[in-house]
């Protein structure tokens, strides 16, 4: 008899700054990790976020979230999912990026000094596989 262990892989915490994008409901939600991040780097608390993308980009892949002030052109509210996460809708992302997922899927962010945001490469999801590789570093 071999005995496995049912994970569910939605459900996993990952310990890096993720975010997860709901491509039904056209959400982005930002872990406590991405939202810290992001803070940090800011240097002051925001609710609200730019989503910028690269119109030179071929792939439409990489976009980033960049904390902004309400007045700031193209500002999206964060909205407080829990006490450890905020989401916003992006559904104007979704019809520019080439992203064809049905499901949710997750994706680590990066920050990217020069932009000041951070960066989010849809092209490649965070899976069991990618966890359990750096998991062991």
């Amino acid at each position: 008899m071999t005995v496995k262990i049912l994970i569910n892989e939605k459900n996993q915490r990952l310990n890096i700054p993720a975010v997860t994008i709901n491509a039904k409901l056209s959400r982005l939600t930002l872990n406590q990790h991405a939202f810290s991040l992001l803070l940090k780097e800011h240097g002051k608390e925001s609710h609200h976020v730019q989503i910028l993308w690269d119109d030179a980009d071929v792939n439409k892949e990489i976009f980033w979230i960049k904390l902004s002030n309400p007045e700031s052109p193209g500002s999206r509210k964060l909205d407080t999912a829990s006490k450890c996460t905020r989401t916003c809708n992006i559904s104007s992302l979704l019809q520019v990026i080439n992203f064809n997922a049905t499901e949710t899927t997750r994706f680590e962010m990066t920050y990217d000094k020069q932009l000041k945001a951070g960066r989010v490469n849809t092209g490649k999801p965070l899976t069991l596989e990618w966890r359990a590789h750096n998991d062991k570093k």
